[in-house]
């Protein structure tokens, strides 16, 4: 959405897994040019934008460092607006 840059995060998150989204966006700025997410020399895919990851509160709380995998493809989904495969599942750490 329109915004400054920042970054939201809302549920009932512990902190790793607060941590596993801001290394995800880490680990997806770093790599614009290499992803192909920006035209030449735009490299702050940030700029003029917000984003809110929202982890809906259930049953389980949600923490652990299994949700950086799919933390970075829905970054990668969402600013090169390709949709990832319906009944894709996956789980895995990221780390710089």
């Amino acid at each position: 959405m329109a915004g400054k840059g920042d970054v939201r995060l809302t549920g009932q998150l512990g902190d790793v897994i607060k941590e596993s989204a801001q290394i995800a966006l880490t680990w997806v700025r770093a790599r614009v040019a290499d992803l192909k997410l920006a035209a030449a020399g735009e490299i702050n895919l940030m700029e003029g934008r917000d984003i809110h990851i929202h982890f809906p509160a259930g049953a389980v709380p949600k923490d652990g460092p299994s949700g950086g995998v799919i933390l970075v493809i829905s970054l990668v989904s969402l600013f090169s607006q390709k949709r990832v495969r319906a009944g894709t599942t996956m789980t895995g750490e990221m780390t710089l």
